[in-house]
Parts: structure tokens; C-alpha cells; sequence
């Protein structure tokens, strides 16, 4: 997933939807007066990482099996977006790979062991609820 990811964002930033959206990151009523239409590309930019994010949450909710709002509570969010922003630089797509510390993403898995672990040893209690 993260070499599909990886050379569908290398492909889109080399062409020329990438060239439009670099203009108009830098100044966009520059890029406007250049005959660049902001709206459509702002929304293609959307609509482009908002499927690779979907897609990438699909992994994430069969990885897990059950998507509990416990499970990626505000600071976990907040961690791995900071871990996120830290390891990238702007204009190179390979700088955020190696500087991605492991501990979020260990600690998410350990994480889904651990209630995995606690889930199973369970056994469901039967319950009378009067009505």
C-alpha cells in the first residue's frame, strides 16, 4: 500500500495537475491569471487523497475487524498527525518515509493485540432485562 500510494503521489505531482497544484499552493490569484482553474483543481486534489485516505481506512477497519471510537481516540490522532508533519519536508515525497518514528504505529497494533487478547477470553454473560 505504501508503494501504491507512494508512485500514484509521484505520478500525480510530475504531471501537470501537479504543476497546477504547486501554482496554486505558491499564489493562487497568480495561478488564477494564468488560466488555471483554482475551484476544479482544489476539488480534484480533495477528491484524489480523500479516495488513497478511504482506501488506506478500509485496510485500517479490516485490519482491526470492529472500529470503536476508543480505539483512535484525539491523542492517538493527534500523535500520529505531529509524527506526520515532524517527518515531512516540503517538496520531497521520500523525506517522511524514514523520519516516521515507530512508536505510534507500534503502539496502535500493540493496542489491537492486547483488546484482540481481552475480547477473546471473555465469555458473554447471560442477562434478564425486565421490560
Amino acid at each position: 500500500m505504501l508503494l501504491v500510494t507512494y508512485l500514484v503521489t509521484k505520478r500525480v505531482i510530475q504531471s501537470n495537475i501537479g504543476l497546477a497544484f504547486k501554482a496554486i499552493g505558491q499564489n493562487m490569484e497568480a495561478a488564477r491569471m494564468s488560466g488555471i482553474n483554482p475551484v476544479f483543481y482544489r476539488i480534484l486534489n480533495f477528491t484524489l487523497f480523500c479516495t488513497i485516505a478511504g482506501w488506506l481506512g478500509g485496510f485500517y477497519a479490516h485490519y482491526y475487524g470492529i472500529l470503536t471510537p476508543d480505539l483512535l481516540h484525539t491523542s492517538k490522532t493527534i500523535e500520529v498527525l505531529a509524527v506526520a508533519y515532524i517527518g515531512g519536508r516540503p517538496g520531497s515525497l521520500l523525506s517522511n518515509i524514514p523520519g516516521q518514528p515507530k512508536k505510534p504505529y507500534n503502539a496502535l497494533f500493540d493496542e489491537r493485540n492486547a483488546k484482540n487478547k481481552s475480547i477473546g477470553s471473555q465469555k458473554k454473560k447471560k442477562t434478564f432485562c425486565p421490560a
